[in-house]
Protein backbone atom coordinates (compact mmCIF):
# COMPACT_ATOMS: atom_id res chain seq x y z
CA UNK A 1 0.00 0.00 0.00
CA UNK A 2 2.95 2.31 1.24
CA UNK A 3 4.96 1.54 -2.20
CA UNK A 4 2.65 3.51 -4.81
CA UNK A 5 5.18 4.45 -7.93
CA UNK A 6 3.77 7.76 -9.61
CA UNK A 7 4.22 7.77 -13.31
CA UNK A 8 4.87 11.44 -14.96
CA UNK A 9 1.70 13.85 -14.38
CA UNK A 10 -0.31 11.37 -11.64
CA UNK A 11 -0.18 11.76 -8.24
CA UNK A 12 0.06 9.35 -5.34
CA UNK A 13 -3.28 9.00 -5.28
CA UNK A 14 -3.97 7.85 -8.35
CA UNK A 15 -1.03 5.72 -8.49
CA UNK A 16 -2.21 3.76 -5.80
CA UNK A 17 -5.94 3.61 -7.33
CA UNK A 18 -4.11 2.20 -10.21
CA UNK A 19 -2.46 -0.40 -8.55
CA UNK A 20 -5.46 -1.12 -6.60
CA UNK A 21 -8.04 -1.18 -9.25
CA UNK A 22 -9.91 1.41 -7.43
CA UNK A 23 -11.72 4.88 -8.81
CA UNK A 24 -9.35 7.94 -7.56
CA UNK A 25 -12.57 10.18 -7.75
CA UNK A 26 -15.19 8.06 -5.83
CA UNK A 27 -11.96 7.10 -2.77
CA UNK A 28 -11.07 11.07 -2.70
CA UNK A 29 -14.77 12.49 -2.99
CA UNK A 30 -14.69 16.07 -1.67
CA UNK A 31 -11.09 16.40 -2.01
CA UNK A 32 -9.05 18.93 -3.64
CA UNK A 33 -5.58 19.93 -4.87
CA UNK A 34 -3.80 23.22 -5.46
CA UNK A 35 -1.07 23.44 -7.74
CA UNK A 36 0.98 26.46 -9.86
CA UNK A 37 -0.38 27.28 -13.06
CA UNK A 38 2.19 25.62 -14.79
CA UNK A 39 0.88 22.06 -13.98
CA UNK A 40 -1.44 22.14 -16.70
CA UNK A 41 -3.02 18.33 -15.72
CA UNK A 42 -2.58 18.08 -12.12
CA UNK A 43 -5.86 17.24 -10.96
CA UNK A 44 -8.28 13.81 -10.85
CA UNK A 45 -9.19 13.24 -14.21
CA UNK A 46 -13.16 13.91 -13.48
CA UNK A 47 -12.45 16.70 -11.50
CA UNK A 48 -12.92 20.78 -12.41
CA UNK A 49 -10.98 23.03 -11.92
CA UNK A 50 -10.51 27.22 -11.44
CA UNK A 51 -7.65 29.89 -11.44
CA UNK A 52 -6.98 31.88 -8.76
CA UNK A 53 -3.67 34.53 -9.46
CA UNK A 54 -0.95 32.11 -11.04
CA UNK A 55 -2.49 29.34 -8.92
CA UNK A 56 -4.91 26.56 -9.91
CA UNK A 57 -7.39 24.73 -7.63
CA UNK A 58 -8.37 21.13 -8.95
CA UNK A 59 -11.71 20.18 -7.30
CA UNK A 60 -14.37 17.27 -6.94
CA UNK A 61 -17.67 18.22 -8.77
CA UNK A 62 -19.60 17.74 -5.86
CA UNK A 63 -17.56 20.45 -3.73
CA UNK A 64 -18.93 24.44 -4.08
CA UNK A 65 -16.47 26.67 -5.67
CA UNK A 66 -17.33 30.43 -5.35
CA UNK A 67 -15.68 32.91 -6.38
CA UNK A 68 -14.78 36.33 -4.13
CA UNK A 69 -14.54 39.81 -5.57
CA UNK A 70 -13.83 43.43 -4.42
CA UNK A 71 -15.95 46.52 -3.84
CA UNK A 72 -14.91 46.97 -7.40
CA UNK A 73 -16.39 43.69 -8.85
CA UNK A 74 -13.10 42.95 -9.52
CA UNK A 75 -11.90 39.52 -8.92
CA UNK A 76 -9.90 38.58 -5.57
CA UNK A 77 -10.04 34.95 -4.77
CA UNK A 78 -11.92 31.49 -4.36
CA UNK A 79 -14.18 29.79 -1.74
CA UNK A 80 -13.84 25.91 -1.79
CA UNK A 81 -16.64 24.28 0.56
CA UNK A 82 -20.11 25.15 2.52
CA UNK A 83 -19.77 28.35 4.81
CA UNK A 84 -22.20 30.64 6.05
CA UNK A 85 -21.51 33.93 5.28
CA UNK A 86 -21.94 37.71 7.22
CA UNK A 87 -25.28 37.73 6.32
CA UNK A 88 -25.97 34.61 7.96
CA UNK A 89 -26.85 32.41 5.39
CA UNK A 90 -24.89 29.61 3.80
CA UNK A 91 -22.85 31.04 0.47
CA UNK A 92 -24.44 30.11 -3.07
CA UNK A 93 -22.86 32.21 -5.36
CA UNK A 94 -20.12 35.22 -5.30
CA UNK A 95 -18.98 36.46 -1.92
CA UNK A 96 -18.64 40.59 -2.59
CA UNK A 97 -16.59 41.85 -0.12
CA UNK A 98 -17.02 45.32 1.02
CA UNK A 99 -13.11 46.47 0.34
CA UNK A 100 -10.69 47.06 -2.93
CA UNK A 101 -8.17 44.20 -4.01
CA UNK A 102 -5.06 47.03 -3.82
CA UNK A 103 -6.18 48.72 -0.06
CA UNK A 104 -3.50 48.92 2.15
CA UNK A 105 -5.87 47.21 4.66
CA UNK A 106 -7.13 44.76 2.36
CA UNK A 107 -5.53 41.81 3.96
CA UNK A 108 -6.64 42.77 7.72
CA UNK A 109 -10.41 43.62 6.54
CA UNK A 110 -10.46 40.11 4.95
CA UNK A 111 -9.14 38.45 7.99
CA UNK A 112 -11.53 40.23 9.97
CA UNK A 113 -14.29 38.92 7.61
CA UNK A 114 -12.96 35.69 8.23
CA UNK A 115 -14.64 35.76 11.71
CA UNK A 116 -18.03 35.65 10.22
CA UNK A 117 -17.18 33.03 7.69
CA UNK A 118 -18.56 29.46 9.49
CA UNK A 119 -18.95 26.53 8.40
CA UNK A 120 -16.14 23.58 6.11
CA UNK A 121 -13.86 25.73 3.94
CA UNK A 122 -10.95 26.99 2.21
CA UNK A 123 -10.04 30.55 0.75
CA UNK A 124 -7.56 31.34 -1.36
CA UNK A 125 -6.83 35.10 -1.89
CA UNK A 126 -5.10 36.27 -4.53
CA UNK A 127 -3.81 40.05 -3.52
CA UNK A 128 -1.00 42.09 -5.73
CA UNK A 129 1.83 40.39 -4.44
CA UNK A 130 0.67 36.86 -3.22
CA UNK A 131 -2.04 34.27 -2.87
CA UNK A 132 -2.68 33.09 0.22
CA UNK A 133 -4.87 30.07 1.79
CA UNK A 134 -6.67 29.72 4.83
CA UNK A 135 -8.93 26.97 6.63
CA UNK A 136 -12.10 26.94 7.98
CA UNK A 137 -11.45 28.20 12.03
CA UNK A 138 -10.92 24.08 12.92
CA UNK A 139 -9.48 22.83 9.54
CA UNK A 140 -12.26 20.73 8.87
CA UNK A 141 -11.36 21.23 5.22
CA UNK A 142 -7.79 20.87 6.10
CA UNK A 143 -4.86 21.69 4.39
CA UNK A 144 -1.44 19.91 3.66
CA UNK A 145 1.30 21.07 1.30
CA UNK A 146 4.44 19.95 0.24
CA UNK A 147 7.11 23.09 -0.58
CA UNK A 148 9.28 20.93 -2.79
CA UNK A 149 6.45 20.36 -5.36
CA UNK A 150 4.70 23.88 -4.21
CA UNK A 151 1.68 21.53 -4.05
CA UNK A 152 -1.31 21.63 -1.20
CA UNK A 153 -4.02 19.72 -1.28
CA UNK A 154 -6.74 18.14 1.30
CA UNK A 155 -4.60 14.69 1.93
CA UNK A 156 -1.32 13.78 1.21
CA UNK A 157 -2.06 10.85 -1.39
CA UNK A 158 -3.22 13.75 -3.07
CA UNK A 159 -0.46 16.45 -2.82
CA UNK A 160 1.99 13.64 -3.27
CA UNK A 161 3.35 12.78 -6.96
CA UNK A 162 6.19 11.22 -5.60
CA UNK A 163 6.70 8.11 -3.58
CA UNK A 164 5.74 8.34 0.35
CA UNK A 165 9.03 9.19 2.56
CA UNK A 166 8.18 8.33 5.94
CA UNK A 167 8.56 11.21 8.46
CA UNK A 168 12.09 10.27 10.79
CA UNK A 169 10.59 8.29 13.79
CA UNK A 170 8.02 7.16 11.36
CA UNK A 171 8.01 3.06 11.36
CA UNK A 172 6.31 0.92 8.44
CA UNK A 173 4.30 -1.15 10.85
CA UNK A 174 2.96 1.36 12.95
CA UNK A 175 2.29 3.31 9.90
CA UNK A 176 0.00 0.86 8.65
CA UNK A 177 -2.14 0.13 11.71
CA UNK A 178 -2.10 3.87 11.79
CA UNK A 179 -0.82 4.06 15.06
CA UNK A 180 1.64 7.47 14.55
CA UNK A 181 0.89 10.40 16.66
CA UNK A 182 0.69 13.48 14.07
CA UNK A 183 2.86 16.30 15.83
CA UNK A 184 2.08 20.10 15.19
CA UNK A 185 1.58 20.68 11.78
CA UNK A 186 3.39 17.39 10.70
CA UNK A 187 2.15 14.33 8.43
CA UNK A 188 3.69 10.59 8.12
CA UNK A 189 5.79 12.32 5.09
CA UNK A 190 8.79 13.68 5.81
CA UNK A 191 8.51 16.55 3.66
CA UNK A 192 4.57 17.24 3.46
CA UNK A 193 3.10 19.53 6.47
CA UNK A 194 -0.22 20.18 7.53
CA UNK A 195 -1.52 23.67 7.47
CA UNK A 196 -2.70 24.45 11.40
CA UNK A 197 -5.99 26.26 11.89
CA UNK A 198 -6.20 29.83 12.19
CA UNK A 199 -2.49 29.83 10.56
CA UNK A 200 -2.68 31.25 6.51
CA UNK A 201 -0.56 29.86 4.20
CA UNK A 202 1.96 32.09 1.97
CA UNK A 203 2.08 30.39 -1.46
CA UNK A 204 4.67 32.74 -2.61
CA UNK A 205 6.95 31.18 -0.25
CA UNK A 206 4.88 28.14 1.43
CA UNK A 207 5.46 29.55 4.84
CA UNK A 208 3.01 29.36 7.56
CA UNK A 209 2.06 32.34 9.68
CA UNK A 210 -0.74 32.53 12.33
CA UNK A 211 -3.50 35.63 11.81
CA UNK A 212 -5.88 34.56 14.45
CA UNK A 213 -6.12 35.82 17.62
CA UNK A 214 -4.40 39.34 16.87
CA UNK A 215 -5.46 40.00 20.71
CA UNK A 216 -5.88 38.38 23.65
CA UNK A 217 -9.79 37.86 24.61
CA UNK A 218 -11.16 39.54 27.68
CA UNK A 219 -12.54 37.34 30.18
CA UNK A 220 -15.62 38.01 31.54
CA UNK A 221 -15.70 39.28 35.55
CA UNK A 222 -19.21 38.92 36.12
CA UNK A 223 -22.06 36.40 36.85
CA UNK A 224 -24.17 39.16 34.08
CA UNK A 225 -21.49 39.10 32.09
CA UNK A 226 -21.15 35.25 31.62
CA UNK A 227 -25.04 35.17 31.23
CA UNK A 228 -25.22 37.80 28.43
CA UNK A 229 -22.23 35.74 26.52
CA UNK A 230 -24.02 32.49 26.80
CA UNK A 231 -26.88 33.88 25.11
CA UNK A 232 -24.98 34.84 22.45
CA UNK A 233 -23.42 31.96 21.94
CA UNK A 234 -26.55 30.13 21.75
CA UNK A 235 -28.12 33.18 19.44
CA UNK A 236 -25.68 32.44 17.09
CA UNK A 237 -24.69 28.98 17.40
CA UNK A 238 -28.83 28.60 16.66
CA UNK A 239 -28.65 30.84 13.59
CA UNK A 240 -25.61 28.50 12.62
CA UNK A 241 -27.73 25.40 12.80
CA UNK A 242 -30.70 26.96 11.21
CA UNK A 243 -28.94 28.15 7.91
CA UNK A 244 -27.52 24.66 7.82
CA UNK A 245 -30.22 22.78 8.09
CA UNK A 246 -32.71 24.44 6.20
CA UNK A 247 -29.79 24.26 3.36
CA UNK A 248 -31.11 21.37 1.34
CA UNK A 249 -31.32 17.72 3.09
CA UNK A 250 -29.75 17.82 6.63
CA UNK A 251 -28.78 14.92 8.93
CA UNK A 252 -27.47 15.17 12.35
CA UNK A 253 -26.34 12.00 14.15
CA UNK A 254 -28.04 11.58 18.08
CA UNK A 255 -27.94 10.38 21.13
CA UNK A 256 -28.43 11.05 24.64
CA UNK A 257 -25.04 13.30 24.62
CA UNK A 258 -25.44 16.83 25.03
CA UNK A 259 -24.06 18.51 22.20
CA UNK A 260 -26.71 17.17 19.58
CA UNK A 261 -29.51 17.79 22.67
CA UNK A 262 -28.26 21.20 22.39
CA UNK A 263 -28.18 21.28 17.89
CA UNK A 264 -31.23 20.08 18.08
CA UNK A 265 -33.16 22.18 20.66
CA UNK A 266 -31.53 25.27 19.37
CA UNK A 267 -32.58 24.49 15.93
CA UNK A 268 -36.60 23.34 17.10
CA UNK A 269 -36.13 27.32 18.87
CA UNK A 270 -35.82 28.61 15.37
CA UNK A 271 -37.98 26.60 13.74
CA UNK A 272 -35.61 24.81 12.02
CA UNK A 273 -34.80 20.87 11.76
CA UNK A 274 -33.08 18.34 10.30
CA UNK A 275 -34.18 16.20 7.35
CA UNK A 276 -33.45 13.28 9.54
CA UNK A 277 -31.63 12.15 12.95
CA UNK A 278 -29.85 8.36 13.13
CA UNK A 279 -27.61 7.00 16.12
CA UNK A 280 -24.81 4.40 15.11
CA UNK A 281 -25.62 1.08 17.01
CA UNK A 282 -21.74 -0.51 16.56
CA UNK A 283 -22.34 -1.81 20.33
CA UNK A 284 -23.93 -2.28 23.67
CA UNK A 285 -23.53 1.94 24.76
CA UNK A 286 -24.42 3.13 21.40
CA UNK A 287 -27.95 0.56 21.73
CA UNK A 288 -28.75 2.77 24.41
CA UNK A 289 -27.84 5.87 22.65
CA UNK A 290 -30.35 4.43 19.99
CA UNK A 291 -32.70 4.21 22.33
CA UNK A 292 -32.26 8.04 23.75
CA UNK A 293 -31.97 9.28 20.24
CA UNK A 294 -35.36 8.09 19.22
CA UNK A 295 -37.30 9.66 22.35
CA UNK A 296 -35.44 12.96 21.65
CA UNK A 297 -36.05 12.76 17.21
CA UNK A 298 -40.13 11.69 18.84
CA UNK A 299 -40.01 14.44 21.08
CA UNK A 300 -39.24 17.27 18.41
CA UNK A 301 -41.41 15.31 15.28
CA UNK A 302 -37.85 14.55 13.05
CA UNK A 303 -37.65 11.34 11.43
CA UNK A 304 -35.16 8.88 12.73
CA UNK A 305 -32.96 6.08 11.42
CA UNK A 306 -31.57 3.55 13.64
CA UNK A 307 -27.62 2.59 11.52
CA UNK A 308 -27.93 -0.93 13.27
CA UNK A 309 -24.32 -2.35 12.47
CA UNK A 310 -23.86 -4.80 14.92
CA UNK A 311 -26.24 -6.82 13.36
CA UNK A 312 -25.56 -5.68 9.98
CA UNK A 313 -21.51 -6.72 10.23
CA UNK A 314 -23.24 -10.67 10.35
CA UNK A 315 -23.67 -10.20 6.43
CA UNK A 316 -21.10 -11.27 4.41
CA UNK A 317 -21.21 -8.36 1.90
CA UNK A 318 -21.87 -5.67 4.17
CA UNK A 319 -19.07 -7.02 6.65
CA UNK A 320 -16.62 -7.05 3.40
CA UNK A 321 -17.52 -3.72 2.32
CA UNK A 322 -16.72 -2.57 6.02
CA UNK A 323 -13.08 -4.26 5.67
CA UNK A 324 -12.80 -2.00 2.49
CA UNK A 325 -14.13 0.81 3.97
CA UNK A 326 -11.61 0.30 6.63
CA UNK A 327 -8.64 0.61 4.57
CA UNK A 328 -10.40 3.44 2.50
CA UNK A 329 -10.81 5.65 5.23
CA UNK A 330 -7.07 5.34 6.07
CA UNK A 331 -5.96 6.44 2.59
CA UNK A 332 -8.54 9.50 2.42
CA UNK A 333 -6.65 10.53 5.42
CA UNK A 334 -3.39 10.49 3.60
CA UNK A 335 -2.52 7.28 6.59
CA UNK A 336 -2.91 9.78 9.50
CA UNK A 337 -6.25 7.73 11.19
CA UNK A 338 -6.33 4.70 13.34
CA UNK A 339 -8.04 1.69 11.21
CA UNK A 340 -11.70 1.78 13.02
CA UNK A 341 -13.39 -1.83 14.34
CA UNK A 342 -15.66 -3.10 11.65
CA UNK A 343 -18.76 -1.84 13.19
CA UNK A 344 -17.82 1.60 13.40
CA UNK A 345 -16.91 1.39 9.40
CA UNK A 346 -20.16 -0.25 8.47
CA UNK A 347 -22.22 2.37 10.53
CA UNK A 348 -20.59 5.20 8.65
CA UNK A 349 -21.57 3.58 5.23
CA UNK A 350 -25.12 3.20 6.33
CA UNK A 351 -25.12 7.34 6.88
CA UNK A 352 -28.52 8.61 5.35
CA UNK A 353 -27.66 10.56 1.87
CA UNK A 354 -28.04 13.84 2.30
CA UNK A 355 -26.12 17.33 1.46
CA UNK A 356 -25.12 18.28 4.69
CA UNK A 357 -24.36 15.88 7.88
CA UNK A 358 -23.87 18.33 11.33
CA UNK A 359 -22.01 17.22 14.18
CA UNK A 360 -21.31 18.94 17.65
CA UNK A 361 -17.36 17.53 17.76
CA UNK A 362 -16.29 21.17 18.33
CA UNK A 363 -18.50 22.07 20.93
CA UNK A 364 -16.07 19.35 23.46
CA UNK A 365 -14.77 22.91 24.34
CA UNK A 366 -17.95 24.19 25.77
CA UNK A 367 -16.51 21.80 28.51
CA UNK A 368 -13.46 23.31 28.78
CA UNK A 369 -11.15 19.70 28.44
CA UNK A 370 -8.06 20.84 27.63
CA UNK A 371 -8.28 23.22 30.61
CA UNK A 372 -5.88 21.39 33.64
CA UNK A 373 -3.37 22.36 36.34
CA UNK A 374 -0.19 22.20 35.14
CA UNK A 375 -0.29 24.59 32.44
CA UNK A 376 0.01 24.99 28.94
CA UNK A 377 3.89 24.64 29.39
CA UNK A 378 3.92 21.30 30.42
CA UNK A 379 4.91 19.23 27.67
CA UNK A 380 4.47 16.18 29.03
CA UNK A 381 1.09 16.37 30.18
CA UNK A 382 -0.14 17.59 26.70
CA UNK A 383 1.46 14.71 24.94
CA UNK A 384 -0.90 12.61 27.45
CA UNK A 385 -4.11 15.11 26.92
CA UNK A 386 -3.77 14.81 23.00
CA UNK A 387 -2.77 10.95 22.17
CA UNK A 388 -3.97 9.77 25.91
CA UNK A 389 -0.78 8.19 26.46
CA UNK A 390 3.47 8.80 27.41
CA UNK A 391 5.51 8.78 24.58
CA UNK A 392 6.40 6.03 23.31
CA UNK A 393 10.45 6.46 22.84
CA UNK A 394 12.44 9.08 24.08
CA UNK A 395 12.92 9.86 20.03
CA UNK A 396 8.98 10.56 19.99
CA UNK A 397 9.51 12.88 23.27
CA UNK A 398 12.34 15.04 20.94
CA UNK A 399 10.12 15.11 18.15
CA UNK A 400 6.75 16.10 20.27
CA UNK A 401 8.67 18.63 22.40
CA UNK A 402 10.24 20.55 19.50
CA UNK A 403 6.82 20.42 17.53
CA UNK A 404 4.66 22.02 20.26
CA UNK A 405 7.61 24.53 21.52
CA UNK A 406 7.47 25.97 18.14
CA UNK A 407 3.80 26.14 18.45
CA UNK A 408 4.09 28.02 21.70
CA UNK A 409 6.12 30.21 20.80
CA UNK A 410 3.94 31.36 17.79
CA UNK A 411 0.58 31.68 20.33
CA UNK A 412 -0.40 35.38 20.20
CA UNK A 413 1.31 37.67 23.18
CA UNK A 414 -0.50 37.77 26.52
CA UNK A 415 -2.60 35.53 25.77
CA UNK A 416 -4.82 33.83 28.99
CA UNK A 417 -3.15 30.51 29.94
CA UNK A 418 -6.78 28.88 29.97
CA UNK A 419 -7.08 30.17 26.55
CA UNK A 420 -3.65 29.01 25.06
CA UNK A 421 -5.50 25.27 26.37
CA UNK A 422 -8.26 26.08 24.06
CA UNK A 423 -5.78 26.66 21.02
CA UNK A 424 -4.12 23.34 21.54
CA UNK A 425 -7.50 21.55 21.52
CA UNK A 426 -8.92 23.17 18.50
CA UNK A 427 -5.44 23.41 16.61
CA UNK A 428 -3.46 20.20 17.96
CA UNK A 429 -6.35 17.58 18.88
CA UNK A 430 -9.24 18.21 16.96
CA UNK A 431 -7.21 19.21 13.69
CA UNK A 432 -4.83 16.45 13.59
CA UNK A 433 -7.58 13.71 15.16
CA UNK A 434 -11.07 14.79 14.58
CA UNK A 435 -10.96 16.87 11.78
CA UNK A 436 -8.70 14.09 9.73
CA UNK A 437 -11.14 11.42 10.64
CA UNK A 438 -14.18 13.72 9.00
CA UNK A 439 -11.83 14.40 6.15
CA UNK A 440 -12.41 10.58 5.37
CA UNK A 441 -15.68 9.44 5.88
CA UNK A 442 -17.26 8.32 2.74
CA UNK A 443 -21.13 9.15 2.79
CA UNK A 444 -21.98 13.15 2.23
CA UNK A 445 -20.38 16.39 3.28
CA UNK A 446 -19.97 16.32 7.31
CA UNK A 447 -19.41 19.69 8.86
CA UNK A 448 -19.24 21.60 12.03
CA UNK A 449 -22.06 24.66 12.86
CA UNK A 450 -19.54 25.39 15.93
CA UNK A 451 -16.58 26.21 13.76
CA UNK A 452 -16.98 29.42 14.18
CA UNK A 453 -14.13 31.95 15.22
CA UNK A 454 -16.55 34.07 17.25
CA UNK A 455 -18.71 31.27 18.99
CA UNK A 456 -14.79 29.81 19.33
CA UNK A 457 -13.53 33.18 21.11
CA UNK A 458 -17.06 33.82 23.51
CA UNK A 459 -16.31 30.58 24.51
CA UNK A 460 -13.06 31.00 25.67
CA UNK A 461 -14.23 34.22 27.55
CA UNK A 462 -16.06 32.03 29.92
CA UNK A 463 -13.94 30.95 33.30
CA UNK A 464 -13.05 27.63 33.64
CA UNK A 465 -15.20 26.41 36.67
CA UNK A 466 -18.03 27.23 34.78
CA UNK A 467 -16.95 25.07 31.84
CA UNK A 468 -15.92 21.93 33.69
CA UNK A 469 -18.91 22.25 35.93
CA UNK A 470 -21.88 22.01 32.58
CA UNK A 471 -22.64 25.56 34.20
CA UNK A 472 -22.19 26.69 30.31
CA UNK A 473 -24.07 23.62 28.66
CA UNK A 474 -26.93 23.75 30.85
CA UNK A 475 -27.32 27.62 30.10
CA UNK A 476 -27.24 26.52 26.16
CA UNK A 477 -29.71 24.14 26.99
CA UNK A 478 -32.64 26.59 28.47
CA UNK A 479 -31.95 28.29 25.18
CA UNK A 480 -33.30 25.65 22.96
CA UNK A 481 -36.15 23.82 23.18
CA UNK A 482 -36.93 22.02 26.09
CA UNK A 483 -36.30 18.14 25.27
CA UNK A 484 -37.36 15.49 27.44
CA UNK A 485 -35.05 14.88 30.62
CA UNK A 486 -34.06 11.02 30.03
CA UNK A 487 -31.84 8.83 31.83
CA UNK A 488 -28.80 8.55 30.54
CA UNK A 489 -27.30 5.44 28.74
CA UNK A 490 -25.85 3.67 32.00
CA UNK A 491 -28.64 4.24 34.10
CA UNK A 492 -30.46 2.71 30.91
CA UNK A 493 -27.54 0.05 31.13
CA UNK A 494 -28.71 -1.67 34.40
CA UNK A 495 -30.44 -4.70 34.71
CA UNK A 496 -34.08 -3.53 35.43
CA UNK A 497 -34.14 -1.41 32.24
CA UNK A 498 -32.31 -4.03 30.03
CA UNK A 499 -35.92 -5.76 28.68
CA UNK A 500 -37.45 -3.05 28.01
CA UNK A 501 -34.32 -1.51 26.19
CA UNK A 502 -33.57 -4.88 23.99
CA UNK A 503 -37.78 -4.76 23.01
CA UNK A 504 -37.62 -0.72 21.83
CA UNK A 505 -34.67 -1.61 19.35
CA UNK A 506 -36.32 -4.77 17.92
CA UNK A 507 -39.41 -2.59 17.51
CA UNK A 508 -36.89 0.71 15.82
CA UNK A 509 -35.55 -2.53 13.32
CA UNK A 510 -38.84 -3.73 12.64
CA UNK A 511 -39.75 0.16 11.15
CA UNK A 512 -38.08 -0.88 7.54
CA UNK A 513 -39.12 2.03 5.68
CA UNK A 514 -37.60 4.44 8.44
CA UNK A 515 -33.96 2.11 8.45
CA UNK A 516 -31.93 2.44 5.64
CA UNK A 517 -29.74 -0.36 6.60
CA UNK A 518 -32.89 -2.67 6.27
CA UNK A 519 -34.03 -1.13 3.03
CA UNK A 520 -30.80 -1.82 0.52
CA UNK A 521 -29.66 -4.93 -0.78
CA UNK A 522 -26.20 -4.60 -1.05
CA UNK A 523 -23.54 -2.08 0.46
CA UNK A 524 -22.61 1.04 -1.55
CA UNK A 525 -19.82 0.82 -3.96
CA UNK A 526 -17.16 1.98 -2.04
CA UNK A 527 -14.13 2.46 -4.74
CA UNK A 528 -15.67 1.86 -7.68
CA UNK A 529 -13.76 -1.06 -8.56
CA UNK A 530 -12.70 -1.46 -11.95
CA UNK A 531 -11.30 -5.00 -11.82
Amino acid sequence: MLSADPTEDESFAEALCREKGWSPERVFRHQYLITPESQTSAGLPTWHSATAGSWTLWYDPDLPVHPLKDATGAFLGLLCGVAIGPDDNVIEDTLHLPFKNDDALALDQFEELLMDLRGRYITLLTLPDRTLLYTDPVADMGAVYDPASRRVGLSMPVVLNRRLERAHGVTRPNLLLGHVPLRAGMTPDAHVRRLLPNHRLDLRTFTMRRFWPKIPPFMVESVEEEDSISAAIAERLAKNVAAFTNHGTSAIPISGGIDSRILLGLAAAHEARPTICFTHRTNWISGYDAVLGYQIADALGVPYRLLDAVTLNKDVAWAEAAKLERTLRFVRSGFSTPKVRAPTALAQLMVPKVALILRGNVMEMLGGRFHRSSGIADIEAAYNLIWGREPASDEERRIWQAAYCGWLADLTPGLPEKTGLDLAFVELLYSHAIAVVLQSLPQGFFLNPFADRRLIAQTMRISSQSRRSGQLYNKLLRHGQMLPKLPSPRVLGKADALADNRQLLEFLKQRSADIEAYTRDTPPNLAGSVN
